[in-house]
């Protein structure tokens, strides 16, 4: 919980998103310098995040030079969908996990933290200095196909990894952040280099006085 400064404004009210899409994300986990008891590799091709519900904004807050911002948002359900070609050695086991199809991952209650820093230029535009966030979920169910070409495989490693996905997230959540903190960085240069620091100020401000009118909290 943020805590509550002059000019901070709690609000629970629904924002608009869209879709986000990713052509390819390639991954390697290995387990040389930690304890999981797997390693794996391979990629994610078509990834995309959708927005089942719309996203709440919980808490907003700008400074008075309007340089930093603090946001709060929760996505109620989230689903992340793609179609995967990896291979996983387990090591108890000794045996080889290895698939080529496509995998759904539904996520409620999903929230975000974000605290940014902004630099004004000579220009007048923006460039981010600073970023930082951390993200949580209430619960998730996975879902994986196409397993050792075997729907029962399939199955019941989908069960499993929706058992172990809370601790594998906690052990992950700094990569995930900085995977996020990227796409923040990403997304920002082309909005800055497109709007004034004062024009961003007035969306900001407008936003949040909206917000306000429509706060039932």
């Amino acid at each position: 919980m943020l805590l509550k400064r002059q000019g901070d404004t709690k609000v629970t009210t629904p924002v608009k998103t869209p879709n986000l899409q990713f052509n390819t994300l390639c991954y390697t986990i290995k387990n040389h310098s930690c304890s999981l008891p797997f390693r794996m590799r391979g990629n994610v091709k078509n990834l995309e995040l959708k927005f089942l519900r719309t996203m709440i904004l919980e808490h907003i807050f700008m400074s008075n030079d309007s340089l930093y911002t603090e946001i709060v948002l929760t996505v109620p359900q989230l689903r992340v969908t793609g179609l995967y070609n990896t291979s996983c050695y387990l090591n108890h086991y000794d045996f080889d996990l290895y698939g080529n199809g496509s995998f759904q991952w539904d996520l409620n209650d999903f929230k975000i933290k974000a605290n940014i820093t902004l630099d004004k230029m000579t220009t007048g535009f923006m460039q981010l200095k600073k970023v930082s966030m951390d993200q949580a979920f209430n619960s998730s169910k996975f879902e994986i196909k196409n397993l050792l070409n075997d729907a029962d495989v399939s199955s019941v490693v989908s069960e499993i990894v929706s058992i172990v996905i809370p601790p594998l997230h906690n052990y992950f959540k700094p990569t995930i952040n900085d995977f996020f903190t990227r796409l923040i960085a990403l997304y920002s240069e082309v909005l800055f280099s497109n709007i004034t620091l004062e024009e961003f100020i007035g969306i900001i401000h407008a936003f949040k006085d909206k917000a306000t009118n429509n706060n039932v909290v």
